[in-house]
């Protein structure tokens, strides 16, 4: 294909993509404030439904993006991207809007992606102390990992049994 052709579907492409990264971005933001609170799993279950939502667009996205670029014979990714926007200027094409678009968008994804790992490690955490306050309550024996003098790990087993059924 001509970039002539390919162009304005990149530069819808684009558009799109920018609008769902922030979609997804605003989700990740509400995610981090709704686990900063207590007692909003149906909420955070929803987050999560529309948060699959987005990223399955999103690949969806990634990989129309990559047909552009590889009928242009161009790799995906920034450095294909960037060669892309160079040949549709110099065959007088007007990127200056695709451009900003992929700018914001790489922007919010760094974004999205810094927040979510927060957002995961977060959960992670959360899903630890509930499933030792269980074991506590149930009565079964937690494991500690430690380290001896010389360095090397050790499993220590303790149980502080709060209720006995």
């Amino acid at each position: 294909m001509m970039i002539e052709q390919t162009f304005p579907l990149a530069e819808q492409l684009m558009e799109k993509g920018l609008e769902l990264s922030r979609q997804l971005l605003l989700l990740l933001e509400e995610e981090s404030r709704l686990l900063q609170q207590e007692r909003h799993a149906a909420s955070l279950n929803h987050l999560t439904e529309q948060k699959k939502q987005l990223v399955s667009q999103l690949n969806q996205f990634s990989a129309q993006l990559g047909q552009i670029l590889a009928s242009e014979k161009l790799h995906s990714g920034r450095e294909g991207i960037e060669k892309y926007f160079e040949i549709a200027r110099q065959n007088g094409l007007h990127t200056a809007k695709a451009v900003e678009c992929w700018s914001e968008f790489t922007n919010i994804s760094e974004r999205s992606k810094r927040l979510n790992e927060q957002n995961g490690a977060s959960i992670a955490l959360l899903t630890r102390h509930i499933q030792r306050s269980m074991q506590i309550l149930k009565g079964k024996p937690q494991t500690i990992n430690t380290y001896g003098p010389d360095g090397t790990t050790g499993t220590s087993q303790y149980s502080r049994t709060l209720v006995s059924v």
